[in-house]
C-alpha cells in the first residue's frame, strides 16, 4: 500500500513484455549479433513510488512483484492509490537486503515471495534471482547448426538496482501500466559470441556487471490501461518450452 494513501484509494496493475531492437520478440530474433528464442523471463521488483503532479514522491511499505512472460503466474497489484495525476513512477530491480537474505518460508503461500509462487529463491545458496533470463542462441556464422543455451540469473543484494520511468495517468481507480524489457539493451554489453552464456552474479562476473549498468535503461512503459490487469499475449511463436532444444 502507497504509506501517503487513504481509505481503499485505486490499485495499480503491471502487464510485462519483451522487446528485442524495440518490437516484439519473436522466434529467432535478432540479438548480440546472432538469434535467439527466449525461453524464460521472470524478475522480481520491489520499492514501488508514484510521482504525483506536486513533485511528491510516494512510496510503498510492502510491494513487491512477480513478473513473468507467463502472465498467469505474475503478481504485482498495488493498492491505496489516491485519487490525482502521476507523472513517473521507479521500483527495484531486486529486493532489499533483510528481504532477500531472510527464510522464504516466512512468506504464507501464494506471496510473491514465496518460492513456490516465483521459482525464484535460490535454495542451495540463499537468495533470490531478481531477473532470470534463458533461452537458446544461434551464433551468426552458424545459424543452420544447432543452438547453444544461456542462463542468466541475475541477483545478490548489492545489485539491486533503481528504476525511474516516466508516465502520465490518473490514480484513484484500476490501472494497467504494460512494462517493457528491451533484451537487446539489457544484454547489449553481454557477448554471446564470445562465450558469455551464463551469469550467477558472483562478485566481479562481467555479466552481471554488463547487466547492472543497463537495467535503468532498458525499461519503458508501453501503454496504459484504465482497467483490470490486461494479460499480455506472447504469441505461440515468441516462445519455447522450457524443456524444448
Amino acid at each position: 500500500m502507497l504509506v501517503n494513501a487513504k481509505g481503499q484509494g485505486g490499485t495499480l496493475d503491471f502487464g510485462f513484455s519483451a522487446l528485442v531492437h524495440g518490437g516484439p520478440i519473436h522466434r529467432r530474433a535478432p540479438l548480440a549479433a546472432g538469434e535467439v528464442d527466449l525461453t524464460r523471463c521472470d524478475l522480481l521488483l520491489s520499492g514501488l513510488e508514484i510521482k504525483t503532479a506536486s513533485g511528491e514522491w510516494l512510496a510503498s511499505r510492502d510491494w513487491f512483484a512477480f513478473l513473468s512472460l507467463d502472465a498467469k503466474r505474475a503478481k504485482s497489484q498495488a493498492t491505496g492509490l489516491p485519487p490525482g495525476e502521476v507523472t513517473a513512477i521507479r521500483f527495484q530491480v531486486g529486493l532489499p537486503a533483510s528481504i532477500n537474505a531472510a527464510d522464504p518460508s516466512r512468506w504464507e503461500v501464494g506471496h510473491v515471495l514465496h518460492p513456490e509462487v516465483n521459482g525464484l529463491h535460490w535454495s542451495w545458496q540463499g537468495g533470490y534471482i531478481f531477473g532470470a533470463i534463458e533461452g537458446h542462441y544461434w551464433s551468426k556464422k552458424d545459424k543452420d547448426q544447432a543452438p547453444g543455451g544461456f542462463a542468466f540469473h541475475y541477483a545478490r543484494s548489492e545489485n539491486a538496482v533503481a528504476v525511474e520511468l516516466p508516465v502520465e495517468f490518473r490514480s484513484g481507480g484500476p490501472v494497467t501500466l504494460t512494462l517493457e524489457l528491451d533484451l537487446s539493451v539489457l544484454l547489449g554489453g553481454v557477448d554471446l559470441q564470445a562465450g558469455a552464456t551464463s551469469t550467477h552474479s558472483r562478485p566481479g562476473d562481467p555479466v552481471s556487471d554488463a547487466m547492472k549498468s543497463r537495467w535503468a535503461s532498458a525499461f519503458r512503459i508501453g501503454a496504459v490501461h484504465y482497467d483490470q490487469l490486461q494479460p499480455v499475449v506472447t504469441p505461440a511463436s515468441a516462445m519455447l518450452p522450457a524443456h524444448a532444444t
